[in-house]
């Protein structure tokens, strides 16, 4: 090297160095954009082999599914042939099953096991008159005496206050209880109503397709009289 070239050396190592520091710069920077983008791939990779698990998670489930499905299917169609034999076999015990004394004996056969306590055909009879016990006999309900009875004693509170007669006692200034329950068996108002309890009882309890259609029935309910301490109504 010259003197010349010296010369030019020494003039341009301010520049040069400036120059250096603005590439180490430069450098610190791009390195650290390639540690975000390493630490972004290295995310994307995780997120990545997490949505592989779930989408093999998600595959196996839907194959679970398959399966639990398909076995669903053969378990209702063999319950289905299972029903058709039953009701196949019910309609030849019960061939001309279509009058109230076979509705009634059909259903107190079926009732330990279909119907314990006689709740669905009291929720029947409910439904039938639009009956409500608690708005009927307010003290009894007051006291409690609905709450543990069954639904065959409740029914005859109804059958008592819908097609007969009820006589009643003085407790309180503001309340009379029922000391006396009798219903008209004999009426045809009761026997329509017990007709089709049975038969809508029966329907509700999934016999339908042993029942004839039942035509409509109608009865008329008799008028509330105004309760009186040891008198009926």
């Amino acid at each position: 090297m010259n003197w010349k070239d010296l010369i030019f050396s020494i003039r341009d190592y301010p520049q040069v160095q400036h120059e250096l520091a603005q590439a180490e710069i430069e450098l610190d920077r791009m390195e650290g954009k390639l540690e975000q983008a390493e630490k972004a791939l290295g995310q994307k990779q995780y997120e990545l082999t997490q949505l592989r698990s779930e989408n093999t998670r998600l595959v196996y489930d839907c194959s679970e599914l398959k399966v639990q499905l398909c076995n669903q299917r053969t378990a209702l169609g063999r319950a289905k042939k299972q029903e058709q034999a039953r009701t196949a076999l019910f309609r030849d015990f019960y061939p001309a099953m279509d009058n109230t004394e076979q509705y009634k004996a059909f259903y107190e056969r079926i009732a330990p096991w279909m119907d314990e306590g006689g709740y669905a055909l009291y929720r029947t009879a409910e439904r039938i008159t639009g009956f409500d016990i608690c708005t009927e006999f307010p003290a009894e309900d007051n006291l409690g005496y609905f709450e543990e009875m069954n639904g065959q004693k409740m029914l005859t509170y109804l059958t008592a206050s819908r097609f007969g007669t009820v006589k009643y006692e003085t407790i309180s200034p503001c309340y009379e209880k029922a000391v006396s329950l009798h219903t008209d068996t004999s009426s045809s108002e009761y026997k329509n109503f017990i007709r089709k309890l049975y038969a809508e009882t029966l329907k509700e309890l999934g016999y339908t397709d042993l029942l004839p259609e039942i035509e409509k029935i109608s009865w008329e309910v008799k008028p509330k009289n105004k309760a009186r301490s040891g008198r009926e109504r």
